[in-house]
């Protein structure tokens, strides 16, 4: 009986390890595949590193670098100086599935895919 008893409580604390794992609210929500108007491919991932592949012209160019969520506030930084945007940081408002990137001359919607 006390074996069962063991047995018991170590399947149980295997499926609560697993099921906080699997837990929604720890992962990062914010990943994924986000697409614009113009076809200009947002791509975040679950390491914080994100790509921007602008599909506008005859060959694909892509940007890389690392986003920060904060407060539904997007803060994309490029490794490379000279953005897709002209400027570094890309800052942004993150509302839902959406996130909208605001420039004085430019507004980018970028929905999720």
């Amino acid at each position: 009986m006390k074996k069962l008893i063991y047995v018991l409580v170590i399947v149980i604390t295997i499926v609560f390890l697993v099921g906080l794992e699997k837990n929604s609210y720890t992962e990062n929500s914010y990943r994924g595949k986000y697409v614009s108007q113009n076809n200009v491919i947002l791509e975040l991932d679950e390491n914080n590193n994100c790509t921007i592949i602008n599909t506008i012209y005859k060959d694909d160019f892509y940007s890389y670098g690392i986003y920060a969520v904060k407060d539904n506030t997007i803060k994309i930084t490029m490794n490379n100086n000279a953005d897709y945007y002209g400027r570094t940081p890309i800052e942004g408002k993150v509302y839902g599935s959406k996130i909208e990137f605001t420039d004085k001359n430019v507004d980018h919607t970028f929905v999720k895919q």
